[in-house]
């Protein structure tokens, strides 16, 4: 099983004996993770139950329901139980910072990968008692995405405008290089809206300064 360099990414912020995936689909990131011994125990969950259906057939396929459990439901509306690590992988950053939000004291350490809105997401964690302890970066089918592994800590950290977008860690690698080109394409078009709207840019400029020093 190959699960992807998105999902792989994620795989490698994994702490812990017992995992759960929320919004699993097919799968393959809790199963992968049993496959390769990381964990020993892994749930999945997912809103609909077709997608369920998915997941419990890869975990038949490779032999590991016996070390999984399944739960049709919203984020953690209706799961049982207390997990090392929570994955919430492949949806947007405001639905992501909604299930953390929804689920407190549920898990040491959450591992999130926002397709969109990653700079909400950031913002959430932070203002909300969060400490984001690593991020990591891959580059999948002509895009980039950023992974976050956060744990509570109860203190609001304070942050800039451009950390929401970069993140604070800014790791030395070439898959973040390619996400900083992606944050600049965003934040020079955003420049030009606020320019002709004669609305202030310095947080844009700061952002753009940013990316820039990243990608020389």
């Amino acid at each position: 099983m190959n699960p992807g360099k998105r999902l792989l990414s994620a795989a490698s912020l994994c702490r812990g004996e017992s995992i759960i995936d929320i919004g699993s689909d097919h799968g393959f990131l809790p199963v992968w993770l049993l496959t390769q011994g990381i964990c020993l125990r892994a749930a999945a969950s997912d809103i609909n139950a077709m997608p369920l259906e998915r997941c419990k057939a890869t975990a038949a396929k490779y032999g590991v329901t016996e070390r999984m459990r399944f739960f049709l439901s919203d984020g953690f509306d209706n799961v049982d139980g207390y997990y090392d690590t929570a994955f919430v992988c492949g949806m947007g950053g405001i639905m992501i910072a909604d299930i953390v939000r929804r689920a407190p004291g549920r898990t040491a350490r959450w591992v999130l990968q926002p397709m969109t809105n990653a700079e909400v997401l950031r913002g959430f964690l932070w203002d909300n008692g969060y400490s984001v302890k690593e991020e990591v970066y891959s580059y999948e089918n002509r895009k980039p995405y950023a992974v976050l592994a956060a744990e509570y800590t109860g203190a609001e950290e304070a942050y800039s405008y451009a950390d929401a977008y970069l993140g604070k860690l800014r790791p030395n690698t070439a898959e973040f290089v390619l996400y900083a080109r992606k944050v600049l394409a965003s934040a020079q078009k955003r420049l030009m809206g606020k320019k002709r709207e004669k609305a202030d840019t310095s947080e844009e400029e700061r952002l753009i300064e940013e990316c820039l020093r990243v990608i020389s």
